[in-house]
């Protein structure tokens, strides 16, 4: 199809999204939800295999050597069609707090949604899998971090 990108321009194209959604702002997590909303719906060149366009959303709390944090991670994965470089990539933006306690009872949770393979369409998908988020309060909290990245699956130099 003549309207899909390579999927070397997934981040470009992801970063992109989060400055038109928070221009010239610290970002916030209601932002980055709604900047990966619109992100999934950007058609990259992949082959037709059900697992080739998956959208994954973590949550939980982790214990570090700082204490408790509270972590939200958005990502997108994209294998290339046959035989190109790189064979796959992935495009994240994750969040973390501090004060993870209040976002206790949210708990620790890994989605999934799998363009081609999943029965639901993605919005209905994406309303049930951030719905608690959103109401938990996190939407405009700040973060003490946040990681914009992408990783091809290819070995460091060296």
């Amino acid at each position: 199809m003549p309207d899909e990108l390579p999927i070397s321009s997934a981040a470009d194209e992801f970063e992109r999204l989060l400055g038109e959604e928070s221009p010239g702002a610290a970002l916030t997590l209601a932002p980055v939800l709604d900047a990966f909303a619109r992100f999934a719906g950007v058609a990259f060149d992949v082959p037709d295999a059900p697992d080739a366009d998956g959208c994954v959303l973590t949550h939980g709390v982790t214990e570090g050597l700082e204490g408790k944090t509270f972590t939200v991670r958005v990502s997108r994965g994209l294998r290339s069609p046959g035989g190109t470089e790189p064979d796959h990539v992935r495009v994240f933006c994750e969040l973390g707090y501090e004060a993870a306690e209040p976002y206790d009872e949210l708990g620790s949770r890994a989605e999934s949604w799998f363009r081609g393979s999943d029965p639901e369409d993605f919005a209905t998908w994406w309303r049930a899998v951030t719905g608690p988020l959103r109401a938990s309060g996190l939407d405009d909290a700040s973060p003490s971090s946040v990681e914009i990245g992408a990783d091809d699956g290819s070995a460091p130099a060296g």
